[in-house]
């Protein structure tokens, strides 16, 4: 295992950047908080330098030159600065005031930040350019791309791991370092071991149950719908668009509890009396929650989009295939791109790609000649 020690020295100098330490105060766990049974919850911070323990592995495993090593680090502790307070819980809430979800704050971010040279000048230039080109697509460094944005990022392997741990299920845990011994290289091609499948079909297998069953659970819209109430009631003059990037969780629950009406709905999350939207409407407790939801109306183009944020997984449910298994260093081995073709194994989120940005693409467009203030006056926008 990687320690926070065997990172280069200039490590600690990162987590100094505004950007990076505000997401101690920004809580992982989003909607999962109503579904919790112990107190494993941890920050966006604890999971950034998590992945870029994984990540760092992972390139030492392959021996990245020096170089792509940092860039790896550099990239796992920046993918989620986009993500603002109570992080995938409120993107609905987010993407209606400021056009976009984190994908794109992130982007804006990153790209004011080496603009300042705030990130050169810990770094240093080639890795930050390295940063820079595997973030627009660049072919010249395919494995960096697929543990950062592939099949098995080293974000998803310690993100659904991570989200698992506080609702204490048993079946849904995994080893993410045994998870990442998995792989094996030859020249720029990623295989994985024949004897890791199992494991391989059972973090898929838990990853769609986490979303499935909790994720995307009928309470976990109803506390996603009434938290963004609250939220929108708390912005009565509308956003401060400049300010979201700046906040923690704690600044914006500061924000709703000064209001009386988002005040009242944050008492009913922390009683986990949840307005319901499915359900057996003669149910006595089912009318209580309905009444709950019907003291405050939602802003019904923001409902939709609570609701349009959806996960579809179109995924082989078997569990025996028949794989092309070659040798490769006393290892039978198959390809990243069969097995991916083989267990249908990928996940579509059913958003308007306008309002998304794939990882690798989050720097490739042009309204990043702006300053990220004036990019964040929604006047100013030059998206679509």
């Amino acid at each position: 295992m990687i320690q926070i020690s065997d990172f280069p020295i200039w490590f600690e100098d990162l987590l100094t950047i505004p950007e990076i330490s505000r997401l101690s105060g920004i809580r992982f766990h989003g909607t999962l908080t109503i579904h919790s049974v112990n107190n494993k919850v941890s920050s966006r911070l604890d999971h950034s330098i998590d992945v870029a323990k994984l990540a760092y592995y992972i390139g030492n495993k392959i021996g990245f030159p020096k170089e792509q090593q940092s860039a790896l680090i550099l990239l796992s502790m920046l993918h989620d600065v986009g993500h603002l307070p109570f992080s995938h819980i409120l993107e609905p809430f987010y993407r209606y005031n400021l056009r976009f979800y984190h994908e794109g704050i992130t982007s804006l971010i990153i790209r004011s930040l080496i603009k300042k040279n705030e990130i050169q000048k810990i770094v240093g230039i080639t890795p930050t350019n390295i940063a820079l080109s595997v973030l627009n697509g660049d072919k010249r460094f395919p494995l960096m791309e697929e543990f950062l944005f592939g099949l098995f990022s080293v974000d998803m392997i310690d993100g659904i791991h991570r989200a698992a741990l506080p609702i204490g299920d048993a079946s849904l845990e995994y080893n993410p370092w045994e998870l990442c011994e998995s792989f094996l290289i030859l020249g720029n091609d990623l295989y994985i071991k024949e004897s890791s499948l199992s494991l391989i079909i059972h973090f898929r297998n838990v990853r769609k149950c986490l979303y499935k069953k909790y994720i995307e659970s009928p309470e976990a819209k109803a506390l996603a719908a009434m938290l963004t109430r609250a939220v929108e009631l708390s912005f009565p003059y509308g956003v401060k668009v400049n300010e979201l990037p700046k906040m923690k969780d704690s600044d914006l629950q500061n924000l709703m509890l000064a209001d009386p009406n988002a005040r009242q709905i944050c008492a009913w999350i922390s009683q986990k009396k949840l307005y319901s939207f499915y359900g057996d409407k003669n149910d006595a407790e089912e009318e209580e929650r309905q009444n709950i939801g019907k003291q405050f109306e939602f802003n019904p183009t923001l409902a939709a989009l609570v609701f349009e944020f959806t996960h579809i997984f179109s995924e082989n449910n078997q569990t025996e295939f028949q794989l092309s298994l070659f040798p490769i260093d006393n290892n039978k081995v198959i390809h990243i791109s069969e097995l991916r073709q083989t267990l249908n194994f990928k996940r579509q989120l059913l958003l308007n790609p306008k309002w998304y940005f794939p990882g690798k693409q989050l720097l490739n467009t042009e309204c990043f000649e702006f300053d990220i203030n004036h990019l964040m006056n929604k006047n100013n926008f030059l998206w679509w």
